[in-house]
């Protein structure tokens, strides 16, 4: 298994990911028409959720369009609304998961679910705009390169481990990926080793049993923590030995369950439950530091060495080390003045936007 390898991941991509419902402005059709609010009314939280089989294939199209810009169909076919790749599926397997086979059973079920519907999204466009589409197409094939039909594919997923799928086709929305094949190198992206996501699990499962996340006071999900780290790379300058990030802004991208609403004679307040905010950026941030002395985060901008709040939760200030190669990484550190207040379990915790992704951690 690699953990050098790294990736161009797009800022567009990352912004879709950590755009929650509340965060979404005039919501428009795929034909740019603006969608009512009784339409939207009918939209459940999966169409605000890039979860499920969402992260592994994203990660893979990192890799894709990093390694292989000559494999991307449509690239200069302004008719089509996504781009197209056809991969065969043991190379899709290793730019997902890099070796780490305990999560393929998992993404087979995803991706089998992925291939039978097409899931529409909201998707940011721009300040003011977001947009219904579908970012991903999937489609899968036999050896002999005739595609599974969708009731065939319905009974592979329950076959237990047996998959005679050979290929896979990734139809996937170009704005999300567009940046990437501007000039030689691309631009508005930032590194991401390889398999992200897949890595994240997997440290996940090595370290939920220590003390210091078993106990951490806050359970959240995979993607939850993965909207994290992304958040953090897109409002990193590059420069300096920390970030400082609007509390309310983050939460809101990340865990929007713990930004609170009051209604007073001043009209409409937020406001963050301080106690289980400040212990997930915490835990998160400890995770990533651990990935890195582990070596699975060479080649990224940032790796978070310790962090700073305040009561009530308005800045989070999370002090960073840049480096090529993460070789004795500090120990994590709470640096505020409340490090040393016993961590809760608040109840808040428990009420979950993001059901589809099992276990927490």
């Amino acid at each position: 298994m690699s953990g050098k390898e790294v990736v161009r991941y797009p800022r567009s991509a990352a912004e879709a990911e950590t755009t929650s419902r509340r965060q979404h402005g005039d919501i428009l059709n795929y034909e740019g028409s603006r969608l009512s609010q009784e339409k939207i009314d009918t939209l459940t939280r999966s169409f605000f959720e890039l979860s499920g089989a969402h992260p592994y294939v994203f990660d893979t199209l990192a890799y894709v369009c990093t390694k292989y810009k000559d494999n991307i169909d449509r690239l200069d076919d302004e008719k089509e609304t996504h781009f197209r790749v056809r991969i065969p599926f043991d190379h899709f397997l290793d730019f997902a998961l890099d070796g780490r086979n305990q999560y393929k059973a998992r993404l087979m079920t995803e991706i089998y679910d992925l291939a039978m519907v097409q899931k529409g999204k909201v998707l940011p466009f721009d300040r003011d705009h977001s947009v219904l589409t579908v970012p991903l197409r999937v489609e899968l094939f036999y050896e002999d390169g005739n595609k599974v039909d969708k009731e065939t594919i319905r009974r592979f997923a329950n076959l237990n481990g047996e998959w005679p799928v050979k290929g896979i086709t990734i139809e996937f929305y170009k704005p999300l990926f567009a940046s990437l094949f501007i000039g030689t190198h691309g631009e508005s992206w930032f590194p991401l080793p390889k398999a992200f996501h897949a890595k994240m699990l997997e440290s996940m499962d090595k370290y939920r049993n220590r003390p210091e996340f078993r106990d951490a006071g806050i359970m959240a999900y995979p993607i939850q923590y993965r909207k994290l780290y992304l958040y953090m790379n897109l409002h990193d300058n590059g420069i300096g030995e920390h970030l400082h990030l609007n509390a309310e802004e983050a939460m809101l991208s990340c865990y929007p369950a713990l930004v609170k609403t009051v209604y007073n004679e001043e009209g409409k307040h937020n406001y963050i439950d301080w106690y289980p905010a400040r212990l997930f950026v915490r835990k998160g941030c400890n995770l990533f530091n651990k990935m890195a002395d582990d070596g699975l985060m060479d080649g990224v901008k940032l790796v978070p060495t310790g962090i700073w709040y305040d009561k009530p939760l308005r800045e989070l200030r999370v002090k960073v080390q840049r480096a090529k190669k993460y070789n004795a990484v500090p120990n994590f550190m709470d640096e505020s003045s409340f490090a040393s207040l016993p961590d809760l379990r608040p109840e808040e915790a428990k009420n979950n936007q993001n059901i589809d992704e099992k276990p927490p951690f």
